[in-house]
């Protein structure tokens, strides 16, 4: 993509007046759409530039396909804040073969990597091997953000070259350096269990020492050293277990399930560690996201089950 030409489009896209108010056709038309021809792609050929896309009773703007990666597009209302639709729109990513999505009001641009995509490599899985995995949620796969009216041509040009650009996308560009960026950005909570697993170990008198004064202050008792320590060795462990555990079901391997199609969902909800959503039910049962959504309103009716976030479910405790 021309760095010149790309930026001069932004350019002059940040001189319109009264862009602010635009309705979001008109954003389609003078924003996305100009973005997207000046990006490589091809947006009067509708085998590569796919508008209007429907994935189940979802539309979405547009469906960028290449022959290695594809991309989601996703244009809301100006006055969207993008925070409201960010989950959906990730879950949305993850009912197709999407590798990575965009979601934008026209103005602010937000880039996210898909869940699915993440959760197959191999290098992820190393990173938090043994150790709890992230959730996976919008703001964990959201790697890169810009405001078209705030932030500078230079910076803007340079995301959509690695990110929106045909080159990128239908290369494994994009994908690599989306990836990095998360990779690099998670280890960090990779990093806080492995200090916590060497504090443990080195028995850390400071933090022994905190334990035994706050439960004195607490509860007027002061627990010894090696109880404390004994404590929080069997702690450890058990997180350690429970996580090795969590980790396998976060694959979403299909289970022999039995009972009625109700059941079966109530079981791959029951089964999972922590909220779970249908993305992850459906890779248990195997059954359509439609028919999941179906099941999942007459539990709700029910009772059996609770919503903990967007698209997210458990059992009531």
């Amino acid at each position: 993509m021309n760095y010149e030409k790309i930026t001069d489009t932004i350019n002059k896209i940040k001189s319109i007046e009264g862009i602010k108010n635009y309705k979001k056709q008109e954003l389609i038309q003078s924003v996305v759409g100009r973005l997207l021809f000046n990006s490589g792609w091809d947006i009067f050929n509708k085998n590569e530039v796919l508008p209007n896309y429907v994935i189940g009773r979802i539309k979405v703007t547009y469906y960028l396909k290449s022959d290695v990666n594809n991309l989601l597009l996703e244009v809301k209302s100006p006055e969207s804040t993008l925070e409201e639709d960010a989950e959906d729109f990730v879950d949305v990513m993850a009912r197709c073969d999407a590798t990575m999505g965009i979601l934008t009001n026209g103005i602010e641009w937000r880039f996210y990597l898909s869940k699915n995509s993440l959760m197959r490599d191999t290098a992820f899985a190393n990173m938090f091997n043994g150790y709890p995995q992230p959730t996976l949620t919008a703001g964990e796969l959201k790697f890169a953000a810009f405001d078209l009216l705030l932030d500078e041509s230079g910076k803007i040009s340079k995301y959509l070259n690695d990110f929106l650009s045909k080159d990128s996308v239908a290369s494994t560009d994009a994908k690599k350096k989306a990836e990095q960026i998360l990779f690099d950005r998670l280890k960090s909570s990779r990093m806080l269990y492995k200090t916590w697993d060497r504090l443990i170990r080195d028995s850390d008198e400071n933090l022994i020492d905190l334990l035994a004064k706050k439960t004195d202050v607490f509860f007027g008792i002061r627990p010894e050293p090696n109880e404390i320590l004994f404590f929080l060795r069997s702690l450890s462990e058990m997180i350690k277990k429970k996580e090795r555990k969590s980790n396998r079901r976060r694959g979403f391997e299909r289970r022999r399930l039995s009972g009625t199609n109700t059941e079966k969902v109530y079981k791959a909800v029951e089964s999972s560690d922590g909220p779970i959503d249908t993305e992850g039910i459906s890779m248990i049962t195997g059954f359509s996201h439609n028919n999941i959504r179906a099941i999942l309103s007459r539990l709700r009716k029910q009772n059996k089950i609770r919503r903990v976030g967007v698209g997210l479910y458990q059992v009531p405790k």
